[in-house]
């Protein structure tokens, strides 16, 4: 499927805005069916499955869908005084609000706006948009499905979610360049397609790679692919792509596992809906990813793929990068190099920042009983990190040693809430009956550094890793 994503940019739905208008003029006023079912369908799949798609995604934001001569809010928990409530009509539970077209939009869009202090998902129901882009891009240029409606859908509400969490505008990553330059600069650039063809073959290597070695080594050629294409584009666009990958490309990452948790078991539909296999939707993005032909959609929809192929590498590699993206505002390749610069004998371990005793820190996590029986043993260094955490799934009261360790050590233990438990210092063994050291209480962290860097660390201090719910 390619360049779906034309159907999802305003922009684009603006400009058909007035063939779309006429062609819906003549259109019965009321919600349908099918209009009723797909708003049914997408509150039931944020509120069962958005967590997992995105953490924190929980609550399906209020939806604007406008039909012919109205414009209909569901879910609004207090909607302007223009809209009056549509009598007996909810959907799961939300109340249905009607008012005239162009009361909030004016003209078919697909978007997020603030609605009288609450963010909301604007959307045409779907006849409406089928309209919309099939006159802007050709008829059967976008293969439409419920699928693809109820993506286009999720789409805005993560949109929705995402302002909501930062409560203003998405960051700008340092550059004054607008869209329109984006767009001639990287259409002037020898080669444009070809080179991002490339970069996101590397990105599909790193996704698809048997190891999480091979991961980072696939992600750090998409890492050195771009930066080369920066330095061509010049000063200023390497910002402008940075905030639209960081917009849209988590917009289409989200969008993207939500119908990915759709097709999972145990998951219940509000309504009947033919949601594609994991496999036919991991197939189509890994495809966009690589496809050097034309997008119908343009460049631009590079940038939404590319970022979307950031965020499943970030998965694998950076446990709460969500949180850094989302709240924090860091730019997801920045996210990308960081989850990349590990010494090669962790290269197999997931890295993660965490906060001890207010001190930001970045470990390895040893999560499995063959990491945590090897631990830091044979390695001469940890840096660019500052050490590796032990994460066990309950609390435990084992000892370690220093067995073939090559470094002095500093060993912290904190227990299920994060409380610190003890801290001891552990010199190098040069015999074979090594001594042990151990908490002196349960604990369900152990965070290892080199000698000296623990020091000080007072009684009660804390470590903070939400990072370490993270998928």
């Amino acid at each position: 499927m390619r360049g779906p994503a034309a159907a999802f940019a305003a922009a684009v739905l603006m400009a058909a805005a007035s063939a779309a208008t006429s062609a819906a003029s003549g259109a019965t006023p009321g919600l349908e069916a099918r209009d009723l079912r797909y708003a049914a369908e997408y509150r039931n799949l944020v509120a069962a499955r958005g967590g997992g798609a995105w953490p924190g995604w929980r609550s399906p934001a209020p939806l604007l869908q406008r039909k012919g001569s109205r414009e209909f809010l569901i879910g609004h928990p207090s909607p302007p005084a223009s809209f009056r409530r549509v009598p007996g009509l909810t959907v799961l539970g939300a109340a249905v609000f009607s008012a005239p077209a162009g009361t909030i939009t004016p003209g078919p869009a697909a978007t997020t706006w603030n609605v009288a202090g609450v963010q909301v998902a604007i959307i045409p129901v779907r006849a409406e948009l089928e309209r919309a882009v099939d006159a802007q891009l050709g008829r059967g240029a976008v293969p439409w499905s419920d699928s693809v409606y109820l993506r286009a859908l999720v789409h805005e509400a993560f949109h929705a979610h995402a302002l909501a969490v930062r409560r203003g505008r998405p960051p700008s990553f340092g550059s004054d360049m607008d869209e329109r330059e984006a767009l001639e600069a990287l259409g002037a650039l020898p080669a444009a397609e070809a080179r991002l063809a490339r970069e996101g073959a590397a990105l599909r290597s790193a996704i698809g790679a048997r190891t999480r070695a091979g991961a980072r080594k696939a992600a750090a050629e998409f890492l050195r692919l771009l930066a080369e294409r920066w330095a061509a584009l010049g000063t200023g666009f390497a910002g402008f792509e940075r905030e639209l990958e960081w917009v849209d490309g988590s917009a289409r990452y989200a969008d993207y596992r939500l119908l990915l948790a759709a097709g999972s078991p145990g998951y219940v539909p509000a309504a009947k809906v033919a949601y594609p296999g994991a496999a036919a939707q991991r197939a189509a993005l890994l495809a966009e990813l690589a496809d050097p032909a034309p997008r119908n959609d343009g460049l631009r929809g590079r940038w939404q793929v590319l970022g979307a192929g950031m965020g499943l590498v970030l998965d694998r590699l950076l446990p709460g990068w969500h949180a850094r993206a989302l709240s924090g505002g860091e730019a997801l390749d920045v996210l990308l190099a960081e989850a990349v610069d590990v010494p090669q004998a962790f290269a197999h371990l997931r890295a993660a920042r965490v906060i001890v005793g207010g001190r930001p820190m970045r470990v390895a996590l040893a999560e499995r009983s063959e990491q945590w029986s090897k631990g830091l043993g044979g390695v001469k260094g940890v840096a660019p990190l500052d050490g590796m955490l032990f994460v066990f799934p309950r609390q435990a009261d084992g000892a370690f040693w220093m067995k073939d360790t090559l470094i002095p050590l500093d060993i912290a233990f904190f227990d299920a809430k994060g409380t610190l438990v003890s801290v001891r210092t552990m010199p190098l063994c040069t015999v074979d009956a090594c001594p042990t050291y151990v908490a002196g209480a349960p604990y369900k962290y152990a965070l290892e550094t080199p000698a000296g860097r623990l020091a000080g660390l007072p009684a009660g201090a804390r470590l903070d890793a939400p990072s370490l719910s993270g998928s």
